[in-house]
């Protein structure tokens, strides 16, 4: 068990970490997962859009500077996984939307990040989710294998 406890999401350039990850969800549980943060994706911008002459998106207005979606990638000493999923949001009034989500094989994981594209109707992994497994994979063999290797990736 690590020694180390952190109690906020982790950012990006520290995956491949260890630590105990202390993250509450969006009905106030507390998840601890001891393990290694394997990585994230966002579909974060830096520039906001549909919302002229206005500081924030009102509801319903896309802007992915308001509001984005933030996946982490988790991994425990005994091979649990775990997603965390984000709901982000910098407009006043409104609070960051955490999910935690565990999942018992790598490639049970690919297929929980896995949508379906409104316009086709094909499966297809969403870029901050590509982002996140990509990083993961670096860090787990069983994850890379699983990217790799999903009908979704090829």
């Amino acid at each position: 068990m690590s020694t180390d406890v952190r109690d906020e999401l982790p950012f990006p350039e520290e995956h491949g970490e260890r630590a105990v990850w202390a993250i509450v969800d969006r009905d106030s549980r507390l998840h601890r997962i001891d393990g290694t943060f394997l990585g994230m994706g966002s579909s974060h911008r830096p520039e906001h859009k549909g919302h002229p002459g206005e500081p924030h998106a009102p509801r319903g207005t896309h802007c992915s500077t308001c509001r984005w979606t933030e996946i982490r990638l988790f991994e425990t000493s005994d091979h649990e996984l775990f997603v965390v999923n984000c709901g982000a949001s910098d407009v006043p009034g409104e609070r960051d939307l955490v999910r935690v989500t565990s999942v018992a094989t790598a490639f049970e994981l690919v297929e929980s990040l896995t949508a379906i594209d409104r316009r086709t109707q094909q499966s297809v992994l969403p870029m901050p989710a590509r982002r996140a497994l990509a990083q993961a994979a670096s860090h787990s063999p069983r994850v890379r294998d699983a990217y790799i290797n999903s009908p979704v990736t090829r």
